[in-house]
């Protein structure tokens, strides 16, 4: 591992939780890997047990590690990838991941809507729309909210299929035999309201992340979804291209953490 710097600014105490850190985020140290005891840190960086025992506590209360008592401390971070541009593949990629993931099924049907949902539509002041409402777990624990307006002419029998598994956007270009061709994508930090506290167990950190995408097929609009990912569990990555000079996501990555304790 990483030397410490005595001679540095940045206490000694906060270098060596980085480098157990890089140690994870890296995925050096995997799911499960027991971290090296408090007293196997001290001797090996020459430090205090306080000063371990400080930075331990805070990567602990990061979600990144958790202490087992008559065990030790094992790595608890764990992250998929994907693009969240598009429908979410968590029954892929966390299956390739090891982690069983699954979703329930809030609300499906007809629906009326606000003035801002039928306006992005293209629909009538009283006109409803098919709306799905779901929530993704992965190992158990809610990381996505993930709703779906989508206009009645499009709709089909949509209500007729398996709501929890369903991949909208497949389902109605199959069900069409048309392919959408564009999308308005916008991207927001936001804290989350008492609904979506609710929906994610109340997490510590009340913040999100919410992905907004208005679907076409040619010039008229399809389907409005919103994703609102936990903000303690999601990371954005964006790559600049400079030979064309255009922003892509690269992916977002939800974290898969056990807790133990509070996070601060």
């Amino acid at each position: 591992m990483k030397k410490l710097k005595s001679d540095s600014p940045i206490p000694l105490y906060y270098q060596l939780r980085e480098i157990i850190r890089d140690k994870i985020m890296n995925e050096d140290w995997g799911y499960g890997t027991e971290i090296p005891s408090e007293l196997k840190l001290c001797d090996e960086f020459n430090l205090c047990r306080a000063t371990v025992k400080q930075a331990m506590d805070g990567l602990v209360n990061e979600g990144l590690i958790v202490r087992k008592k008559g065990k030790g401390s094992f790595v608890v971070y764990q992250k998929i990838t994907e693009n969240f541009l598009l429908e979410p593949a968590f029954s892929k990629k966390s299956g390739e991941a090891g982690l069983n993931d699954y979703s329930t099924v809030i609300f499906s049907d007809f629906t009326e809507t606000d003035s801002r949902m039928q306006k992005a539509l293209g629909l009538e002041k009283n006109e409803t729309v098919y709306q799905i409402e779901r929530l993704h777990y992965i190992d158990g624990k809610p990381v996505l909210l993930d709703t779906h307006y989508i206009n009645p002419k499009w709709a089909g029998n949509i209500s007729k299929e398996d709501i929890r598994e369903i991949a909208v956007y497949k389902y109605i270009e199959n069900t069409h035999e048309k392919k959408f061709t564009n999308y308005k994508i916008g991207v927001q930090a936001i804290m989350l309201d008492q609904y979506e506290k609710e929906q994610f167990d109340f997490p510590e950190v009340p913040t999100g992340m919410v992905v907004e995408c208005l679907s076409f097929i040619g010039k008229e609009p399809i389907v409005f979804n919103r994703r609102t990912y936990r903000g303690d569990r999601c990371d954005l990555c964006l790559e600049f291209i400079a030979v064309n000079q255009k922003m892509e996501v690269v992916n977002s990555e939800v974290s898969i953490e056990e807790r133990n304790g509070k996070r601060h």
